[in-house]
């Protein structure tokens, strides 16, 4: 007992030694580590699931478009929305009919007011472009884009051209099927268009795929059915027009031979950075799924020859300024791509969605279509391209 008469003796206050502590932050740091990749792949998840739900109410539009006009949708033409026929002695001139298929469902996707908007005052009676888009200027449509893109309801700026502009990106991508295919279709050009029994092969190339310019296809015509056939995929949308990425840009300066050896655009990736394009590509102008209302290949198609996240390519690009490339009367050829890991989501003309891998089986890239096999037959580029024809007399289907 203590000489005060106290009964207590003094302690030390207990408490945690340096080491202790290091040990506690150590592990706070493992468990951090541990759950942030967890954390991001649900994140991941969960926004492939959106990116999906989008799709299935794009292709809805789709097959509801087919329940109205008793066709699928062109995947470029002119105003209105249903298959025109010209009149009785009026010329086939279609110079200029850029509209988009996306814009084209836009009443079938619950954007009638928007769609009436932009068509307001332009005739219904004759094939129209539809116009710079005035009412569309700096209004993002989400529901034509999937949220794993960085630049997800991003409008994207068109310079120049067309005044200053900000119109939606649309990262959800119609399929040109297995065919490497001209961007621009001019009715006018008689190179384009000639006269029956003399139609150039790439117009009869495009019967292989389910969306083609100025063709309104019936469910009837994918013969290799539709839980077969695939419609629509992703395509991941540029930065900017200088976006030198492999998934956004497009490499413009590809020469001849594109037809029968695909491969050659393979050669664009830059092999240290495989991210992204060569450094000698020229991209300026050059930029994926950037518009909503033009239905130009390059702006909002893909082709299944190459595999997913592959580079994008197209041939003699003409112009200046703005859109070198985008608009260009050279050939494509476009890849599916997104910001998943791994792969794409695609959609089957069925209406389902499924995941399709990098890896996929593409067939002999080093060679390509001749004129006496071009519109019927087999894919020669695998699984992927022979998911991609509606015709080709397949028994392919996507691997589980």
């Amino acid at each position: 007992m203590s000489k005060w008469g106290g009964g207590r003796s003094l302690r030390k206050a207990p408490g945690f030694t340096l080491v202790e502590l290091l040990v506690v932050i150590a592990i706070i740091g493992i468990l951090i580590a541990l759950l942030l990749p967890a954390i991001q792949a649900a994140r991941e998840a969960a926004r492939r699931m959106s990116c999906s739900n989008n799709m299935k109410q794009y292709l809805i539009g789709v097959h509801n478009y087919h329940d109205t006009c008793k066709a699928l949708p062109a995947s470029r033409t002119g105003l209105p929305m249903n298959p025109w026929t010209p009149p009785a002695g009026a010329p086939e001139n279609r110079n200029g009919d850029i509209t988009s298929m996306a814009f084209i469902l836009f009443p079938f996707m619950e954007q009638q007011t928007a769609y009436d908007a932009t068509i307001h005052g332009y005739s219904t009676f004759a094939p129209q472009a539809i116009p710079a888009s005035p009412s569309m200027n700096g209004i993002s449509y989400k529901a034509f884009g999937c949220p794993s893109d960085p630049y997800f309801g991003q409008c994207f700026p068109v310079p120049g051209y067309e005044g200053t502009l900000s119109i939606s990106r649309c990262n959800i991508v119609y399929s040109a099927a297995d065919v490497v295919m001209r961007n621009n279709y001019d009715y006018a050009n008689s190179s384009h268009f000639a006269s029956a029994g003399n139609v150039p092969w790439y117009v009869s190339a495009s019967e292989r795929a389910p969306f083609s310019p100025f063709m309104w296809k019936e469910l009837g015509a994918v013969t290799d059915g539709t839980s077969n056939t695939i419609a629509i995929s992703e395509s991941a949308s540029p930065e900017s027009l200088t976006d030198r990425s492999v998934r956004g840009g497009i490499a413009p300066d590809l020469g001849g031979g594109l037809h029968s050896n695909p491969r050659s655009c393979m050669d664009r990736r830059d092999p240290l950075s495989p991210n992204f394009l060569r450094g000698n590509v020229t991209v300026t102008g050059s930029a994926r799924a950037a518009r909503i209302d033009r239905g130009h290949l390059t702006y909002g198609g893909f082709c299944t020859i190459l595999p997913p996240n592959s580079p994008s390519c197209a041939v003699n690009p003409a112009g200046s300024g703005a859109t070198p490339v985008l608009e260009n009367d050279g050939y494509a050829l476009m890849s599916a791509s997104s910001y998943h890991p791994g792969g794409v989501n695609v959609g089957l003309l069925d209406g389902s969605i499924r995941f399709v891998l990098d890896t996929i089986d593409c067939g002999n890239l080093s060679t390509g279509w001749t004129t006496a096999t071009y519109n019927y037959g087999s894919s020669i580029y695998g699984i992927w391209g022979a998911m991609g024809s509606i015709n080709g007399n397949e028994s392919a289907s996507l691997p589980q």
